[in-house]
């Protein structure tokens, strides 16, 4: 790690521990447990927690922007936002299997009403209405008990290990973490606040407010499956990732931190971090797929069509199809890895398991078709915004955050995701 990136985890860590001391609960003590450096398991955790790879996208974002002395500064605010992140993983991984072609599980209606309700709390806080979230929050309580913490985590196994650790180390029943997930989304609630009170002077307050409600509006939205167009699909997917709030939040840390030349306008941010937002969301669902050469793209799906005619016995639909081919073909790796977690992908649009796997595989590359030319387009109009943006504000800076944060996925998102470079970020 950077000296940079060491700096916004223990940063990081401090902002975790902010919320936790304020709860006495099961999972708190264990969280509380894994983020001691004096836990010999505490290298592992902050891995699988994500905390290592997140205070390596904020070193990746900002290293170079600012000067060594202004570290410490920034960090205070990269380890706010990457608190929340580390809480909001929790929140998201209460999502997985609720995809299209997700196999539904004993739990996913108990989970998809608990992740709506928590949703417009969240949207009751962030719009100033703290009462009426506090009260949606108490209304939780009871739904959460019932609810694995750990089921639906991508590091199940490992997180399961170190929760035995912990309990064979403390005396206490792990039982009491893993079913503690009322407190978690409490503390996710409070970091997430936490971000607007720290932009209380800022002029990026309210775009970053409307960000965030926004995020939670498009989650519940894609739960309903409202989408009534591969456009409407991409927009509401895109709103449900955290690259808009994320961009804002660390313009106006840079801003704070570093004063720009002058004043950023709001209309060419806004549009420029919605449009870098649209190409992250490409990435994090079709990977690869998106960069591929024109003849390469081809040739990748005329091998999808010969393995199918080669074994069509073996696969009565397009998700066993899918998941038996996609590990030996490196462009499907995001493909592969949402239809093992059932998780939502703009690629599944119109897909169906029991349609015809020919038609479903014509669905497959009409749709990768589409975004293909999007990821195209969007590249070109992101570029032209942040020349502009440069121009007007007489800075590059926020200019080179807003593309790098693009690269960073571009990069990342073609690696396999089994493999450590190939982890989440946001």
């Amino acid at each position: 790690m950077s000296s940079l990136s060491t700096t916004v985890l223990a940063a990081t860590i401090r902002a975790i521990r902010n919320e936790l001391q304020r709860s006495t609960s099961g999972q708190s003590r264990f969280l509380w447990w894994g983020l001691d450096d004096s836990t010999p398991e505490h290298n592992l955790f902050a891995q699988i927690t994500g905390l290592v790879q997140l205070s390596n996208l904020s070193a990746t974002l900002m290293g170079d922007l600012l000067l060594k002395s202004q570290y410490p500064e920034l960090a205070n605010y990269c380890g706010a936002i990457n608190a929340y992140f580390f809480y909001e993983i929790f929140s998201d991984n209460l999502a997985h299997g609720f995809g299209p072609l997700a196999v539904t599980d004993p739990t996913y209606l108990q989970r998809r009403e608990l992740i709506q309700h928590f949703n417009e709390a969240m949207i009751a806080r962030l719009s100033g209405n703290t009462d009426d979230a506090n009260h949606r929050m108490e209304t939780l309580k009871s739904r959460c008990e019932a609810i694995s913490s750990l089921d639906h985590n991508l590091n199940a196994e490992k997180r399961d290990a170190l929760l035995k650790i912990y309990a064979a180390a403390t005396g206490v029943s792990p039982e009491q973490a893993e079913f503690d997930l009322w407190s978690i989304l409490q503390q996710n609630m409070g970091a997430c606040a936490n971000l607007i009170d720290l932009l209380h002077d800022s002029p990026f307050q309210e775009s970053l407010r409307e960000g965030l409600i926004r995020r939670y509006q498009s989650l519940n939205d894609l739960m309903r499956n409202d989408s009534t167009s591969v456009e409407d699909l991409l927009e509401s997917s895109t709103w449900t990732i955290l690259i808009v709030p994320t961009l804002i939040f660390y313009t106006a840390a840079l801003s704070k931190v570093s004063p720009l030349t002058k004043p950023v306008d709001d209309e060419l941010l806004n549009e420029a971090v919605y449009s870098a937002a649209v190409l992250v969301r490409l990435l994090n669902d079709l990977g690869s797929m998106m960069t591929l050469p024109e003849a390469t793209f081809r040739s990748d799906m005329d091998a999808l069509r010969s393995t199918y005619q080669a074994h069509a016995d073996n696969y009565p639909h397009i998700v066993s199809f899918l998941l038996a081919t996609a590990p030996t073909m490196p462009s499907l790796t995001r493909l592969h890895k949402d239809l093992r977690h059932g998780e939502h992908n703009v690629g599944f649009y119109r897909l169906a398991a029991d349609s015809p796997v020919e038609d479903m595989l014509d669905e497959l590359e009409n749709n990768l078709h589409y975004y293909r030319q999007g990821y195209r387009q969007q590249i070109n109009h992101l570029l032209g915004t942040l020349d502009q943006l440069s121009e007007q504000c007489g800075d590059t800076r926020p200019s080179q955050l807003i593309e790098r944060i693009v690269v960073f996925h571009e990069e990342m998102y073609a690696v396999p995701f089994e493999e450590r470079a190939g982890e989440y970020a946001i």
